[in-house]
């Protein structure tokens, strides 16, 4: 007992080194306690001793599998990516303790993330209705939905409507005054709200152009960061900011204070939909003038003044376009994606249908875009090109079978045989290497309702052209935005029947491939 006295005091006062020592000593006394252990388990984590952390949860799971530590357990994989271990363990978890809303609202999330969209979909439900006052599930019940065929608009946009009522109205203040100078001479000052500045994200590699190439003597950057793990391009990012604040572990209400106070002009809040990514900072309106940027679709914010897009992004109402809406003004851009050239990329070759003797499809994006839907249009193009390929890659998550599975069933069910199903075994891959990847594909197939961007970008600056399908939704008109803009609207389909047929067309032209790659 005097133990535990000790062990909560340094636990309240969160003095991990002290409380570690006094916890190793009440599992010295009660070897077979699990809860000792989890507390452990628990300091380990406060303190950061990751290795030691495994251990104590480890012992705390096989004194009592069902208990809590099954579950930090789960975390624990899914910050290393095995996901598929992660899953079985969040199952088990959720079984023990149906109403365990972290253990179901972080099923879902490593369901949507193996590419089980419509599972994902119900178990954010369900996490919702378990916590009907978590922000978290009910958002992520919507971001889920950008995955699947939703093909009511109005629907859609109640979603967003309904969960700004419940979410972000009870947040909009009565309006107060801004400190801005209102002097036209003086530099604007915009500033970025985001998680994202770091290496390898996509919205990284939209923005680091538009930084450095900024006018310096009329714009002022000033960056609220909440980046987890910084690195060497998160430096690069600082050094183009004339200001920096880091906005780790602060609440919205505290950031948006921040931004007040900073006298932002113009806030700009990145792909609000993912990540770690913090729109309802807008709620509280700390900036004159708020514009979404990089992101798919609405915020559903009334208080989110602009969504930078393009004529492809956004098409303006008409018959049968233009019918998805919007909280903010679509601001139109002649184009819209701006994205530097992979720096060290290979050299491109030709196409390695002259090398291999058949056609060769590939899609590299997270296989939370590849629908069932995608997946059985993809087999009517398998079918109309015979003896062809389809190569699949995204990180590594097509080594777990719970996402190689469901691919392999769909594509079998429209005939299509699993040994033309090609999964690299790599796993993940540095940049240029990853570009390699691309000398084994003829033709990329995207998918739908959410299209590739950056994967768009790399296939084509590689020399391989992407067949697409663009929808009435912006989430699925990204690759055909830059198609356009590259003069290659051939490769973009209006119908089903279109892009089965622009698909075989492509395979069966091998001259047209190797001059279209040696000129892209």
């Amino acid at each position: 007992e005097a133990l535990a006295f000790l062990a909560d005091r340094w636990h309240r006062a969160r003095r991990w080194d002290a409380v570690v020592p006094v916890l190793r000593t009440m599992a010295a006394l009660d070897p077979d306690a699990p809860d000792v252990q989890l507390r452990l388990g628990v300091a380990l984590n406060g303190g950061r001793r990751t290795a030691e952390l495994e251990t104590a949860l480890r012992r705390a799971a096989r004194l009592d599998p069902t208990g809590p530590a099954t579950y930090n357990l789960a975390r624990l994989d899914t910050d290393r990516k095995e996901h598929g271990r992660a899953l079985a363990r969040l199952r088990i978890a959720m079984a023990a303790d149906p109403g365990h809303a972290d253990a179901v609202h972080n099923l879902a999330a490593s369901l949507l993330t193996l590419g089980l969209a419509g599972e994902a979909s119900a178990w954010f439900a369900r996490a919702a209705a378990l916590e009907p006052a978590r922000a978290d599930a009910a958002w992520n019940l919507i971001v889920a939905g950008l995955y699947r065929p939703q093909p009511d608009a109005a629907a859609r946009f109640a979603a967003y409507r309904a969960f700004e009522e419940r979410f972000a109205r009870p947040l909009y203040a009565a309006p107060r005054p801004y400190a801005n100078t209102p002097d036209p001479e003086r530099r604007l000052r915009v500033g970025y709200l985001s998680t994202d500045l770091r290496a390898f994200q996509p919205v990284t590699r939209n923005l680091l152009p538009v930084f450095e190439a900024r006018d310096r003597e009329r714009f002022e950057l000033v960056c609220y960061a909440d980046v987890a793990r910084p690195d060497a391009t998160t430096a690069r990012f600082r050094a183009l900011c004339d200001g920096w604040r880091d906005i780790a572990g602060l609440d919205d209400r505290t950031v948006a204070d921040m931004v007040r106070g900073d006298g932002v002009d113009v806030l700009v809040v990145l792909a609000g939909h993912f990540d770690r990514n913090r729109p309802m900072v807008c709620a509280h309106r700390p900036a004159p003038v708020q514009v979404s940027h990089h992101d798919v679709a609405t915020s559903g914010l009334s208080v989110m003044d602009y969504l930078i897009a393009d004529p492809v992004l956004a098409p303006r109402g008409g018959p049968g376009r233009g019918t998805e809406r919007f909280t903010e003004r679509p601001v139109r851009l002649p184009s819209y994606v701006i994205m530097a050239p992979p720096p060290e990329s290979p050299a491109v070759v030709p196409p390695p249908m002259l090398r291999r003797g058949f056609a060769a499809f590939g899609c590299f994006n997270n296989p939370a875009k590849v629908s069932d839907e995608t997946l059985m249009l993809w087999g009517r193009v398998l079918a109309a090109v015979p003896g062809a390929r389809l190569r699949l890659k995204y990180q590594n998550l097509y080594r777990f079978p719970a996402c190689l599975d469901r691919v392999l069933a769909i594509l079998a069910r429209a005939g299509v045989d699993p040994a033309r199903v090609e999964v690299p075994a790599d796993g993940e891959l540095g940049l240029r290497d990853h570009l390699a990847q691309y000398r084994d594909i003829d033709v990329a197939l995207d998918p739908f309702p959410f299209s590739g961007s950056t994967t768009t970008f790399e296939a084509l600056w590689m020399g391989v052209p992407v067949v697409t399908w663009p929808q009435e939704r912006m989430v699925s008109r990204w690759s055909a935005s830059m198609l356009a803009t590259l003069g290659l609207s051939r490769f973009v389909a209006a119908t089903p029947e279109e892009y089965v047929a622009i698909a075989a067309r492509a395979a069966g032209d091998p001259d047209g491939l190797a001059a279209l790659r040696a000129g892209l």
